[in-house]
């Protein structure tokens, strides 16, 4: 039975490795003809707009919009790849000064939403982490916040955290839409959206990449939500 386990296992990360190599080399494969599609479009808007009716304004319009989003869903997908693949770094970390350069760098965005933030953590807190890793997940547990408020109310996004006996725990709430707690799970899978990308920008892959991260860390998150009441997302990780 040990034999077999460790055999299945051995297949899995061999399937998961040819799997995330197929995912890096399609995503740079796309790379070139997408700026190809993209420059094109962007000459005929500069140079050619006295040729087009208001139509044909349009469909180049749409066909530059589309090339962006897919060079976004691009950039996400290598962002997955490479989280699967490259080497961890685990440090003890400072999560306060990582929270704070974050939501500084944030600062346009939230100032332009009319957004606040509130930071709580004790003053010693401390996590086992991955530098990387951890601020990729709370930059987009911050996009994540930022693009699901509610409109007509100011957006209130709160970070804390605690200490166990043996983890860490860290929290990022927000006052936005929430979400039914039927999908807590399936948020967290790749692709996987509950809003129209019409009204909801992104590619689905962000909190697929939180949660690889937090795997890959000893760690692991999950979310609770009440649909009009927010989200809270919560990291728990080694002390």
């Amino acid at each position: 039975m040990e034999a077999r386990v460790r055999e299945r296992t051995a297949q899995l990360e061999v399937a998961n490795q040819e799997l995330d190599t197929f995912a890096y080399s399609v995503s740079h494969d796309l790379k070139a003809p997408l700026r190809g599609i993209d420059g094109y479009s962007r000459l005929l808007l500069e140079d050619y707009v006295q040729h087009l009716d208001d139509e044909g304004r349009l469909f180049v319009e749409n066909i530059r919009r589309g090339t962006q989003r897919m060079g976004v869903l691009i950039d996400d997908l290598l962002a997955y790849s490479r989280m699967e693949r490259r080497v961890l770094h685990r440090n003890a970390l400072d999560p306060r000064r990582m929270i704070e350069g974050i939501v500084t760098g944030c600062a346009d965005e939230l100032c332009m939403r009319g957004a606040t933030v509130r930071v709580s953590l004790p003053a010693a807190l401390q996590v086992q982490a991955d530098p990387e890793g951890l601020a990729q997940v709370l930059r987009n547990l911050m996009d994540n916040a930022l693009k699901f408020g509610r409109a007509g109310v100011p957006l209130q996004i709160d970070i804390g955290g605690c200490a166990g006996s043996d983890t860490t725990m860290l929290w990022v709430r927000d006052n936005g839409i929430g979400f039914d707690p039927q999908f807590h799970e399936c948020i967290f899978e790749i692709f996987q959206r509950l809003q129209r990308a019409e009204d909801y920008p992104g590619t689905g892959i962000g909190l697929a990449i939180a949660r690889k991260a937090m795997q890959r860390m000893g760690g692991r998150i999950w979310a609770e939500s009440t649909p009009g009441q927010g989200a809270t997302f919560f990291l728990e990780l080694p002390a």
